[in-house]
């Protein structure tokens, strides 16, 4: 989902944090639910709307109140529902402005450490390619640490943080990453990677 934040972000009702999209309630709200839902389904999401009391646990809490209490609760949680979104695989996505374009690695080796300078997003799309450049350049060289500067990184997903730490535990002095956004720190913040 975060490969649509960039379309995304140019909708006046939608915008895309991380990997929640938000509707702001502007102008007619059922129009703009309208157009958020015809949009994330053109890029290849399944939506699927489901009543929140179909999925509510039972809450401990209600066990000694008043029952008439517990009805009304229940009832206006029939009101709430979730969005289930999943990939459409019937949808073919023009995704040719995502990725290639938007990651870039450049490699140096000095001595036994390799640096690298990352730009863009590492992420589903990218990660790959670094891993892949990664064990290229393994082959030949010996690593015990990979230094990164960060300065163009814009943010890292979960797959980008899988090839990190492959990294991490390949070299016996690790990663150590310089200059990351508060973004790339955040998505760091669960791992033993140093950063400058």
């Amino acid at each position: 989902m975060w490969q649509s934040k960039y379309r995304i972000d140019d909708k006046s009702d939608v915008k895309a944090i991380k990997n929640t999209i938000t509707i702001s309630v502007r102008g007619d709200v059922q129009e703009n639910m309208k157009n958020a839902m015809n949009y994330i389904k053109s890029k290849g999401f399944k939506l699927e709307r489901l009543p929140y009391a179909d999925h509510m646990p039972e809450f401990k809490s209600l066990e000694k109140a008043n029952p008439k209490i517990v009805a009304q609760i229940r009832e206006g949680f029939k009101r709430i529902c979730i969005w289930k979104i999943t990939v459409d695989e019937s949808v073919n996505v023009d995704i040719s402005d995502v990725g290639a374009e938007s990651f870039n690695v450049d490699a140096s080796i000095d001595g036994d450490r390799l640096n690298l300078v990352l730009s863009g997003n590492l992420d589903t799309l990218s990660a790959p390619k670094l891993l892949a450049n990664y064990e290229e350049i393994k082959k030949d060289n010996t690593l015990n640490s990979v230094f990164i500067d960060c300065s163009k990184l814009e943010y890292v997903s979960s797959a980008g943080l899988r090839v990190l730490l492959i990294m991490q535990n390949d070299c016996e002095d690790g990663v150590i990453m310089k200059s990351c956004n508060e973004t790339v720190i955040g998505d760091l913040s669960n791992t033993d990677i140093k950063i400058l």
